[in-house]
């Protein structure tokens, strides 16, 4: 299991978050019924192929806060950690500056 997995998500949606306690998902985690998180390995992936040339924030959280996630197979055969439920904020381990902190956060944690 990933010491670590992350949620990108635009400001705006993590302040919502914060606001309401709660993340319940991007536009598209509720479109597809479940909020979509990258391991360390996939994140730069992820970011290029979705979040390209996009500012927003990388939400680093713990696994093990997270019982019910499960890791299912999606781009290219990868497993991908998915959260068909909401998650509470309390739980986020700290968050990052999208694009600016993604170098940095790839030399400490990939």
């Amino acid at each position: 299991m990933a010491e670590y997995i992350y949620k990108i998500c635009s400001v705006e949606e993590w302040r919502f978050a914060q606001h309401q306690g709660i993340f319940t998902g991007s536009k598209a985690d509720v479109e597809d019924g479940y909020i979509h998180f990258s391991s360390i390995d996939l994140l730069e992936s992820t970011v290029a192929k979705h979040f390209a040339n996009q500012e927003g924030v990388i939400l680093e959280i713990d696994p093990t806060d997270l019982p019910e996630i499960v890791w299912e197979e999606a781009r290219g055969g990868h497993l991908f950690p998915h959260l068909y439920s909401s998650f509470d904020v309390s739980i986020v381990c700290d968050v990052y500056q999208l694009p600016a902190d993604l170098p940095s956060l790839m030399l400490s944690r990939g």
